[in-house]
């Protein structure tokens, strides 16, 4: 029976840190969207970067989120870059641009 509630607490606290990560990208994605709006992008695709940053590898807190971004900036013009995001809307976001 010990065993059982052993089990059962690796269980869920696998779970629990899953729905928190899948949370905490959904949170990063809506405060993308809402510099994109702000901005008057278009984000055509987007790819969230957990381990390799690109040029905020080393300059990013824990805490920000970076995503690699195909956007469209007007008319058909479309540009592809590294954008960090904060925790929060009034946080904004850094972009950098590819050449």
């Amino acid at each position: 029976m010990n065993t059982f509630f052993q089990g059962f607490g690796v269980v869920v606290i696998v779970i629990t840190i899953v729905a928190y990560a899948k949370w905490d990208v959904a949170d990063s994605r809506a405060v993308l969207a809402q510099w994109a709006v702000r901005e008057d992008l278009e984000i055509l695709e987007c790819s969230h970067r957990s381990f390799f940053r690109g040029p905020f590898t080393w300059n990013s807190q824990k805490s920000d989120a970076v995503f690699f971004v195909t956007a469209r900036i007007s008319g058909s013009r479309t540009r592809k870059g590294s954008v960090r995001v904060g925790r929060n809307a009034l946080a904004g976001a850094d972009v950098e641009w590819l050449a």
